[in-house]
Protein backbone atom coordinates (compact mmCIF):
# COMPACT_ATOMS: atom_id res chain seq x y z
CA UNK A 1 0.00 0.00 0.00
CA UNK A 2 2.89 2.77 0.71
CA UNK A 3 4.62 1.76 -2.28
CA UNK A 4 1.46 2.05 -4.34
CA UNK A 5 0.30 5.71 -2.67
CA UNK A 6 3.93 6.79 -3.10
CA UNK A 7 4.09 5.84 -6.87
CA UNK A 8 0.81 7.51 -7.19
CA UNK A 9 2.06 10.75 -5.38
CA UNK A 10 5.06 10.59 -7.46
CA UNK A 11 2.91 10.36 -10.69
CA UNK A 12 1.06 13.51 -9.84
CA UNK A 13 3.96 15.46 -9.27
CA UNK A 14 5.50 14.27 -12.90
CA UNK A 15 2.09 15.19 -14.20
CA UNK A 16 1.70 18.82 -12.39
CA UNK A 17 5.41 19.29 -13.08
CA UNK A 18 4.87 18.36 -17.01
CA UNK A 19 1.82 20.76 -16.98
CA UNK A 20 3.97 23.99 -15.74
CA UNK A 21 6.83 23.25 -18.83
CA UNK A 22 4.06 23.40 -21.27
CA UNK A 23 2.36 26.70 -19.55
CA UNK A 24 5.64 28.15 -19.79
CA UNK A 25 6.57 27.29 -22.77
CA UNK A 26 3.17 28.62 -24.52
CA UNK A 27 3.64 31.87 -22.76
CA UNK A 28 6.78 32.23 -25.47
CA UNK A 29 4.81 31.14 -28.37
CA UNK A 30 3.64 34.02 -30.10
CA UNK A 31 -0.33 33.98 -30.66
CA UNK A 32 -0.41 34.34 -34.62
CA UNK A 33 -4.46 34.62 -34.17
CA UNK A 34 -4.17 37.70 -31.96
CA UNK A 35 -4.61 40.69 -34.84
CA UNK A 36 -3.88 43.04 -32.46
CA UNK A 37 -0.05 42.08 -32.31
CA UNK A 38 0.26 41.44 -36.26
CA UNK A 39 2.40 43.94 -38.02
CA UNK A 40 0.40 43.87 -41.52
CA UNK A 41 -3.24 45.33 -41.95
CA UNK A 42 -5.90 42.66 -42.48
CA UNK A 43 -6.92 44.49 -45.54
CA UNK A 44 -4.19 45.65 -47.93
CA UNK A 45 -5.38 46.71 -50.89
CA UNK A 46 -5.08 50.72 -51.67
CA UNK A 47 -8.30 52.22 -51.12
CA UNK A 48 -9.64 55.74 -51.18
CA UNK A 49 -11.58 56.40 -47.89
CA UNK A 50 -12.74 59.97 -48.16
CA UNK A 51 -12.29 63.42 -50.02
CA UNK A 52 -14.03 66.56 -49.64
CA UNK A 53 -13.20 70.19 -50.92
CA UNK A 54 -15.36 71.40 -48.31
CA UNK A 55 -17.40 72.21 -50.53
CA UNK A 56 -21.89 72.27 -50.64
CA UNK A 57 -22.90 69.90 -48.12
CA UNK A 58 -20.29 70.01 -45.62
CA UNK A 59 -21.71 71.51 -42.79
CA UNK A 60 -19.31 72.68 -39.87
CA UNK A 61 -21.40 73.04 -35.66
CA UNK A 62 -21.00 75.06 -34.27
CA UNK A 63 -21.39 77.47 -37.15
CA UNK A 64 -18.60 79.98 -35.32
CA UNK A 65 -16.29 77.08 -34.20
CA UNK A 66 -16.73 73.99 -35.70
CA UNK A 67 -16.42 70.75 -33.72
CA UNK A 68 -18.38 68.42 -36.14
CA UNK A 69 -18.31 68.36 -39.71
CA UNK A 70 -20.72 66.63 -41.23
CA UNK A 71 -22.94 65.93 -43.94
CA UNK A 72 -22.13 64.38 -47.87
CA UNK A 73 -19.67 66.79 -50.15
CA UNK A 74 -21.99 67.27 -52.81
CA UNK A 75 -18.44 68.43 -55.44
CA UNK A 76 -17.89 64.12 -55.21
CA UNK A 77 -20.10 60.94 -55.76
CA UNK A 78 -18.77 58.77 -53.43
CA UNK A 79 -16.27 58.14 -50.57
CA UNK A 80 -17.89 61.65 -49.86
CA UNK A 81 -19.47 61.49 -46.22
CA UNK A 82 -18.28 62.89 -43.33
CA UNK A 83 -19.29 60.70 -41.00
CA UNK A 84 -20.35 57.03 -42.60
CA UNK A 85 -16.79 57.28 -45.10
CA UNK A 86 -14.70 56.91 -41.46
CA UNK A 87 -17.37 54.93 -39.25
CA UNK A 88 -18.43 52.14 -41.36
CA UNK A 89 -14.79 51.78 -42.69
CA UNK A 90 -13.14 48.57 -40.94
CA UNK A 91 -9.69 50.21 -40.03
CA UNK A 92 -10.53 54.06 -39.64
CA UNK A 93 -12.78 55.78 -36.86
CA UNK A 94 -13.98 59.14 -36.93
CA UNK A 95 -13.33 62.72 -37.60
CA UNK A 96 -14.06 65.89 -35.06
CA UNK A 97 -12.48 69.20 -34.29
CA UNK A 98 -11.13 69.90 -31.33
CA UNK A 99 -9.21 72.73 -29.57
CA UNK A 100 -8.72 71.76 -25.64
CA UNK A 101 -10.33 75.14 -24.42
CA UNK A 102 -10.93 78.69 -25.27
CA UNK A 103 -14.02 80.38 -27.83
CA UNK A 104 -14.37 81.59 -30.80
CA UNK A 105 -13.20 85.00 -29.92
CA UNK A 106 -9.65 83.13 -29.41
CA UNK A 107 -9.68 80.50 -31.85
CA UNK A 108 -11.59 78.62 -34.57
CA UNK A 109 -12.26 76.41 -37.61
CA UNK A 110 -14.57 77.21 -40.15
CA UNK A 111 -15.47 76.49 -43.57
CA UNK A 112 -15.69 79.51 -45.51
CA UNK A 113 -14.55 81.39 -49.18
CA UNK A 114 -11.22 80.80 -50.43
CA UNK A 115 -9.48 84.39 -49.88
CA UNK A 116 -7.62 83.26 -53.22
CA UNK A 117 -10.84 82.36 -55.14
CA UNK A 118 -15.04 83.19 -54.08
CA UNK A 119 -15.95 80.48 -56.08
CA UNK A 120 -13.82 77.90 -53.59
CA UNK A 121 -14.35 76.71 -49.91
CA UNK A 122 -11.84 75.71 -47.57
CA UNK A 123 -11.55 74.95 -43.94
CA UNK A 124 -9.76 78.28 -41.99
CA UNK A 125 -7.79 77.48 -38.96
CA UNK A 126 -7.72 81.02 -36.82
CA UNK A 127 -5.59 81.48 -33.89
CA UNK A 128 -5.51 84.91 -32.05
CA UNK A 129 -5.18 84.12 -28.42
CA UNK A 130 -3.30 81.32 -26.55
CA UNK A 131 -6.57 79.40 -24.58
CA UNK A 132 -5.03 76.30 -23.04
CA UNK A 133 -3.71 76.50 -19.39
CA UNK A 134 -1.22 74.96 -18.37
CA UNK A 135 -1.11 73.83 -14.78
CA UNK A 136 1.79 76.60 -14.59
CA UNK A 137 1.93 80.13 -16.02
CA UNK A 138 2.80 79.14 -19.75
CA UNK A 139 -0.07 78.80 -21.92
CA UNK A 140 -0.57 77.31 -25.73
CA UNK A 141 -2.90 77.29 -28.74
CA UNK A 142 -4.52 74.42 -30.45
CA UNK A 143 -7.01 73.96 -33.09
CA UNK A 144 -6.63 70.39 -34.75
CA UNK A 145 -8.76 68.04 -36.91
CA UNK A 146 -8.78 64.40 -35.16
CA UNK A 147 -9.67 61.22 -36.78
CA UNK A 148 -10.02 59.00 -33.47
CA UNK A 149 -10.95 55.01 -32.63
CA UNK A 150 -9.10 53.48 -35.53
CA UNK A 151 -8.77 50.32 -35.88
CA UNK A 152 -5.03 48.28 -36.66
CA UNK A 153 -4.89 51.19 -38.77
CA UNK A 154 -0.98 50.52 -40.25
CA UNK A 155 -0.02 51.94 -43.26
CA UNK A 156 -2.17 55.35 -44.67
CA UNK A 157 -1.73 58.54 -46.67
CA UNK A 158 -3.34 61.82 -46.91
CA UNK A 159 -3.04 64.37 -49.29
CA UNK A 160 -4.33 67.98 -49.10
CA UNK A 161 -4.20 71.80 -50.47
CA UNK A 162 -2.23 74.29 -47.90
CA UNK A 163 -1.80 77.99 -47.75
CA UNK A 164 0.20 80.01 -45.35
CA UNK A 165 -0.71 83.92 -45.96
CA UNK A 166 1.60 86.95 -46.47
CA UNK A 167 1.55 86.82 -42.42
CA UNK A 168 3.26 83.84 -42.29
CA UNK A 169 6.48 85.99 -43.69
CA UNK A 170 6.59 87.90 -39.97
CA UNK A 171 7.36 84.87 -38.29
CA UNK A 172 10.80 84.87 -39.88
CA UNK A 173 11.33 87.87 -37.52
CA UNK A 174 10.62 85.92 -34.48
CA UNK A 175 13.44 86.97 -31.98
CA UNK A 176 13.95 82.92 -31.15
CA UNK A 177 14.19 79.72 -32.67
CA UNK A 178 10.91 78.44 -33.46
CA UNK A 179 10.84 74.87 -32.38
CA UNK A 180 7.32 74.19 -31.36
CA UNK A 181 4.40 75.02 -34.91
CA UNK A 182 2.99 71.73 -35.21
CA UNK A 183 0.64 70.88 -38.40
CA UNK A 184 0.19 67.34 -38.30
CA UNK A 185 0.76 64.49 -35.66
CA UNK A 186 0.77 60.76 -35.85
CA UNK A 187 -0.07 58.93 -32.45
CA UNK A 188 0.99 55.58 -31.80
CA UNK A 189 0.06 54.96 -28.89
CA UNK A 190 -1.40 58.20 -27.68
CA UNK A 191 -0.50 59.71 -24.13
CA UNK A 192 -1.32 58.46 -20.94
CA UNK A 193 -0.89 54.84 -22.55
CA UNK A 194 1.42 51.99 -21.59
CA UNK A 195 3.82 52.88 -24.72
CA UNK A 196 3.05 56.48 -25.97
CA UNK A 197 4.84 57.40 -29.16
CA UNK A 198 4.03 60.04 -31.92
CA UNK A 199 5.12 60.96 -35.28
CA UNK A 200 5.28 65.10 -35.42
CA UNK A 201 4.98 67.25 -38.82
CA UNK A 202 6.11 71.01 -37.62
CA UNK A 203 7.76 74.70 -38.92
CA UNK A 204 10.93 75.51 -38.04
CA UNK A 205 13.20 78.41 -37.79
CA UNK A 206 16.73 77.26 -36.61
CA UNK A 207 18.11 80.77 -36.05
CA UNK A 208 16.80 83.41 -33.38
CA UNK A 209 18.32 86.12 -35.84
CA UNK A 210 16.33 86.56 -38.96
CA UNK A 211 15.66 83.42 -40.78
CA UNK A 212 13.54 81.05 -43.27
CA UNK A 213 11.11 78.65 -42.49
CA UNK A 214 11.91 74.94 -43.07
CA UNK A 215 9.93 72.00 -42.49
CA UNK A 216 10.99 69.59 -39.36
CA UNK A 217 9.83 66.28 -38.26
CA UNK A 218 10.67 63.87 -35.02
CA UNK A 219 9.74 60.79 -33.77
CA UNK A 220 8.99 61.00 -29.92
CA UNK A 221 8.64 58.99 -26.81
CA UNK A 222 7.68 59.57 -23.55
CA UNK A 223 10.03 59.59 -20.63
CA UNK A 224 9.68 60.20 -17.09
CA UNK A 225 7.14 62.85 -18.56
CA UNK A 226 9.29 64.45 -20.87
CA UNK A 227 9.20 63.76 -24.81
CA UNK A 228 12.39 62.16 -26.35
CA UNK A 229 13.51 61.82 -29.94
CA UNK A 230 13.81 58.76 -31.64
CA UNK A 231 14.83 60.10 -34.78
CA UNK A 232 14.47 63.64 -36.35
CA UNK A 233 15.21 65.84 -39.21
CA UNK A 234 15.04 69.48 -40.71
CA UNK A 235 15.18 70.09 -44.35
CA UNK A 236 16.74 73.54 -44.40
CA UNK A 237 17.16 73.23 -48.11
CA UNK A 238 13.30 73.95 -48.53
CA UNK A 239 11.92 76.89 -47.73
CA UNK A 240 8.55 77.13 -46.57
CA UNK A 241 6.21 78.32 -49.46
CA UNK A 242 4.32 81.61 -48.20
CA UNK A 243 1.22 83.34 -50.08
CA UNK A 244 0.78 80.04 -52.29
CA UNK A 245 -1.44 77.31 -52.29
CA UNK A 246 0.49 73.73 -52.16
CA UNK A 247 -0.21 70.68 -52.01
CA UNK A 248 1.12 68.00 -49.12
CA UNK A 249 1.18 64.70 -49.20
CA UNK A 250 1.87 62.57 -45.94
CA UNK A 251 2.44 58.42 -46.03
CA UNK A 252 3.28 56.16 -42.95
CA UNK A 253 3.85 52.45 -42.43
CA UNK A 254 3.43 51.16 -39.04
CA UNK A 255 6.77 49.08 -38.27
CA UNK A 256 10.16 49.37 -36.51
CA UNK A 257 13.91 51.04 -37.24
CA UNK A 258 14.07 48.82 -40.43
CA UNK A 259 10.40 48.81 -41.64
CA UNK A 260 8.67 51.83 -40.14
CA UNK A 261 8.52 54.79 -43.14
CA UNK A 262 7.28 58.78 -43.12
CA UNK A 263 7.07 60.51 -46.40
CA UNK A 264 6.15 63.66 -46.66
CA UNK A 265 6.01 65.43 -50.19
CA UNK A 266 5.61 68.94 -51.24
CA UNK A 267 4.16 70.70 -54.87
CA UNK A 268 4.18 73.85 -55.27
CA UNK A 269 1.90 75.95 -57.31
CA UNK A 270 4.39 75.90 -60.11
CA UNK A 271 3.66 72.24 -60.25
CA UNK A 272 7.11 71.25 -59.01
CA UNK A 273 7.25 68.41 -56.25
CA UNK A 274 10.02 68.31 -54.01
CA UNK A 275 10.61 64.80 -51.43
CA UNK A 276 10.82 67.12 -48.21
CA UNK A 277 11.32 63.49 -45.86
CA UNK A 278 11.52 60.02 -46.84
CA UNK A 279 12.71 58.44 -43.39
CA UNK A 280 13.07 54.89 -42.53
CA UNK A 281 12.78 54.19 -38.69
CA UNK A 282 10.17 53.05 -35.79
CA UNK A 283 6.77 54.30 -36.34
CA UNK A 284 6.00 52.55 -32.98
CA UNK A 285 7.51 52.61 -29.85
CA UNK A 286 10.83 50.51 -29.78
CA UNK A 287 9.45 48.40 -26.62
CA UNK A 288 5.94 47.61 -27.40
CA UNK A 289 5.61 44.22 -27.86
CA UNK A 290 2.12 44.77 -29.80
CA UNK A 291 2.14 47.77 -31.60
CA UNK A 292 -1.67 48.04 -33.03
CA UNK A 293 -1.33 50.76 -35.32
CA UNK A 294 -2.31 54.31 -35.12
CA UNK A 295 -5.12 54.58 -33.54
CA UNK A 296 -5.53 58.14 -33.95
CA UNK A 297 -4.34 61.31 -35.83
CA UNK A 298 -4.36 64.65 -36.67
CA UNK A 299 -3.88 65.32 -40.21
CA UNK A 300 -4.80 68.94 -39.84
CA UNK A 301 -3.33 70.96 -37.16
CA UNK A 302 -2.53 74.37 -35.68
CA UNK A 303 -0.50 74.09 -32.41
CA UNK A 304 2.05 76.01 -30.97
CA UNK A 305 3.49 78.29 -27.78
CA UNK A 306 1.78 81.16 -26.13
CA UNK A 307 4.99 83.51 -27.47
CA UNK A 308 4.76 82.72 -30.33
CA UNK A 309 1.08 83.58 -30.26
CA UNK A 310 1.49 86.57 -28.71
CA UNK A 311 4.48 87.78 -31.13
CA UNK A 312 1.79 87.67 -33.77
CA UNK A 313 -0.55 89.70 -32.08
CA UNK A 314 2.04 92.45 -31.34
CA UNK A 315 2.75 93.30 -34.90
CA UNK A 316 -0.77 92.93 -36.05
CA UNK A 317 -0.89 89.65 -37.36
CA UNK A 318 -2.85 86.62 -36.96
CA UNK A 319 -1.37 83.36 -37.19
CA UNK A 320 -4.20 81.38 -39.55
CA UNK A 321 -4.09 78.61 -42.16
CA UNK A 322 -6.13 77.38 -44.91
CA UNK A 323 -6.47 73.86 -45.79
CA UNK A 324 -8.74 72.38 -49.27
CA UNK A 325 -9.31 69.59 -51.02
CA UNK A 326 -8.54 67.01 -48.28
CA UNK A 327 -8.39 62.87 -49.16
CA UNK A 328 -7.22 60.17 -46.95
CA UNK A 329 -6.59 56.43 -48.22
CA UNK A 330 -5.54 53.43 -46.91
CA UNK A 331 -2.73 51.45 -47.52
CA UNK A 332 -1.90 53.66 -50.83
CA UNK A 333 1.86 54.17 -51.20
CA UNK A 334 3.43 57.42 -52.43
Amino acid sequence: MKAGKFSIMKLFGILLLFLFIIILLLNFIPNKGNKECSLDNEYLTEELVFHSGYEAGSVGTPSNAHEKITGIDNSFTDHNDWQKSFSDHPLFGNFRIWYEEGDASKRYAKIIDDPTSQENKVLHFWLDEPHINYDVIKKKGRIQAAIVNNRNLRSFYIKQRLFMPDDFEQLKSYPKKINWLTIQEFWNDATGKEFPFRVTLNMRKTTSEKGDLYFGTHAQIKEKGKWVNIWASINEEYEVPIGEWITIETYLVEGNENEGRFVFEVTDSLGDKETIFDITGYTHHPDDPCPDGFNRFNPIKLYTSDDLIDYMTEENKILQMYWDDFEIWANKRP
